[in-house]
């Protein structure tokens, strides 16, 4: 029996109007019987980040999963038989909040993993933030992840050599930079990862994908930042996921990345997947994508 919860699909990326956000959770950690903390993080501009921490545990039997569903009761929270764990930082994309990702999170704490989730400023939780639905992103996104990795970084839960990232087509390479730039970072896996900004554009040119002419690439992220320009020097574990039918983030992207990076590294190629949405490489090869990432979390972070 699958589990319980209806299974969310990773909402895709790269959409006409390229920042869709969602206030609206469209489900909670307690859907899924587990203990969790509700915290916000804070930026370097004083923005509140909504953080769900879920630590490792034992995941109940879909009967009490029930039980605690049908008495609106949340799963208590207890710190004394914890000990520092592995943690998982899961970024969103451009579109919806971070429960959207809570199937992955769910299959990630099953195995032995901390995962944190995060809202963007103006997703979710977090603090109000006017959003220009044309535009890629917002480069204080930056600072938005790194409130999140201090924050988490002092709880007592957090194994603090063994933090790692995962981030998917706007959230892969703001991973990217991300990992290179901060210390606390041990390794990283993202899918659907760009080259550079004008690698996007062009690519959206050829495939006449909508609004590509209205899309807007902030003027104030550090292009130096951009994966291809930091490849070479990126020195951390990486794995690198893109579907074979990727058309928004193609194939030859990972490729050209993966090529430069002078680390522990690995490139899946999915096959029958695309770039996001339905055809995500984690929805498409659902338990394959979850078996390949634990075992390279496992292989870096440890236990």
């Amino acid at each position: 029996m699958k589990l319980l919860i209806v299974t969310i699909l990773f909402i895709s990326s790269f959409t006409a109007n390229a920042l869709k956000p969602e206030k609206k959770y469209v489900t909670t950690p307690e859907k899924y019987g587990l203990a969790y903390k509700e915290l916000f993080a804070t930026t370097k501009d004083n923005i509140n980040i909504k953080v769900w921490f879920i630590p490792a545990q034992d995941i109940l039997p879909i009967p009490e999963i029930l039980k605690l569903r049908k008495n609106n009761e949340k799963r208590e929270y207890r710190t004394e038989n914890f000990r520092p764990k592995p943690t998982l930082i899961l970024c969103n994309g451009d579109s919806g909040n971070m429960s959207y990702s809570l199937d992955l999170a769910f299959k990630y704490v099953k195995n032995g993993f901390n995962v944190v989730l995060f809202d963007w400023r103006g997703f979710g939780e977090s603090d109000f933030f006017p959003i220009n639905n044309n535009r890629l992103f917002y480069s204080e996104f930056l600072w938005d992840y790194e409130a999140v990795i201090n924050t988490v970084y002092l709880m007592d839960e957090v194994k603090k050599d063994s933090i790692g990232l995962f981030g998917f087509s706007t959230g892969a390479y703001l991973s990217f930079a991300t990992a290179y730039k901060n210390s606390k970072i041990k390794c990283i896996v993202v899918r659907g990862l760009m080259t550079s900004f004008n690698d996007v554009t062009k690519q959206f040119y050829e495939m006449k994908h909508p609004g590509y002419d209205r899309f807007i690439i902030p003027n104030k992220y550090p292009i130096e930042l951009c994966p291809i320009n930091i490849a070479s020097s990126f020195t951390k574990p990486s794995l690198l996921i893109v579907g074979k039918d990727d058309d928004r983030t193609p194939v030859k992207m990972s490729e050209k990345i993966n090529e430069l990076l002078p680390s522990e590294k690995d490139l899946w190629i999915v096959e029958g997947a695309g770039h996001g949405g339905a055809m995500a490489p984690e929805v498409r090869k659902r338990d394959e994508f979850v078996e390949r990432t634990v075992k390279f979390y496992k292989h870096h972070l440890g236990s």
